[in-house]
């Protein structure tokens, strides 16, 4: 997991994210990264298990508030955060291999919870050949 090349702000009571990348499957790899980064900084995490997730949505906006979304709520419900993440987009449907493992609380720092991910300001764009995106996390 990458934690580097992402800016966070602060909105209200929230917490957003904003990241350039050259394709959009890196885009969407990374803002995975950088959610679990804010959560839990400073984690090395290594890939003991596998999950395979698949999300579709009617645009590029919904797909990464859906893929982020998934990710929440495996962290949520398993405490699983990602170590290595391969993913395709195509038309709107993703298809990701995640590699990465438990998270043990008395070995990692969980610093920030997020209890979802919002639509508000939400953005996915190609602007001069990179890939942008913002998103705001409701903590």
């Amino acid at each position: 997991m990458v934690c580097t090349d992402f800016e966070v702000f602060e909105h209200t009571a929230d917490v957003g994210l904003r990241l350039a990348r050259a394709t959009l499957a890196e885009l969407f790899r990374d803002a995975a990264f950088a959610m679990f980064c804010i959560m839990a900084p400073g984690c090395e995490l290594k890939s003991r298990l596998v999950k395979h997730i698949r999300v579709q949505a009617d645009d590029l906006e919904e797909l990464l508030v859906s893929w982020l979304s998934e990710l929440n709520f495996l962290f949520q419900t398993e405490l699983f955060a990602p170590a290595e993440v391969n993913l395709k987009i195509d038309n709107n449907d993703l298809f990701a291999t995640v590699a990465g493992e438990i998270i043990d609380p008395l070995q990692h720092r969980i610093e920030l919870e997020i209890k979802a991910i919002t639509y508000h300001k939400i953005l996915v764009a190609n602007k001069n050949g990179l890939w942008r995106a913002q998103v705001i996390f409701d903590i």
